[in-house]
C-alpha cells in the first residue's frame, strides 16, 4: 500500500479554541519527514490547546462541511474514531499541544477502506475544550486532510 506522492490536500477550517488556539493538520512519514509516499504515516494536529484529550476522525465517504458542535465536521459520515490521546504540554491555556495518530500499520484505517489505487480517506482531529461554553458543547476541531492511495 502506498499513498499519493504529492502533498495531501489540506482543506476546511479549524475551530478556534477558547485559548485562541487553531489546530492545524499535517502528515509525516515514519521518519518524521514531510509526507513522502511512505506506506505508514502519521496524521498530526499541531497548535492544539495543551492538556486536552482528543482523537482523530476518519472517513471514506468524502469531504464535508457539516455544522458539528459549534464547529465544522469536514469528513462525511460514517466516521471511524481513533484512540483517545492527550495533547501534552504544561499550560492549559497554551497552544503548544499536538496529537499524532499512526495510519495503515497501526491505529486507524477506516472500516471499509480498501487502500487500493484510486481510493481516498479524509481525516480530522477533534479535541475537548471545556472552556468553549455549554452552548458550543466544549469542543474544537482542526482543519482536515484528504489522502488518495495509488
Amino acid at each position: 500500500i502506498r499513498v499519493h506522492e504529492v502533498l495531501p490536500s489540506i482543506y476546511c477550517t479549524a475551530k478556534t479554541s477558547s485559548a485562541g488556539c487553531m489546530a492545524s493538520i499535517s502528515t509525516t512519514d515514519l521518519g518524521g519527514q514531510p509526507f513522502s509516499g511512505a506506506r505508514d504515516y502519521f496524521v498530526t494536529a499541531s497548535g492544539v490547546q495543551e492538556l486536552k484529550p482528543g482523537l482523530l476522525f476518519a472517513g471514506i465517504s468524502g469531504p464535508a462541511s457539516i455544522p458539528f458542535l459549534g464547529a465544522t465536521l469536514c469528513a462525511a459520515p460514517p466516521l471511524e474514531r481513533g484512540p483517545l490521546i492527550f495533547s501534552g504540554g504544561s499550560n492549559a491555556n497554551g497552544c503548544n499541544g499536538s496529537y499524532s495518530t499512526l495510519i495503515n500499520s497501526g491505529d486507524l484505517v477506516p472500516d471499509g477502506l480498501d487502500a487500493g489505487p484510486g481510493n481516498t480517506a479524509w481525516y480530522q482531529h477533534w479535541h475537548r475544550d471545556p472552556d468553549n461554553g455549554p452552548d458550543l458543547l466544549g469542543t474544537a476541531l482542526s482543519n482536515a486532510v484528504e489522502i488518495t492511495f495509488f
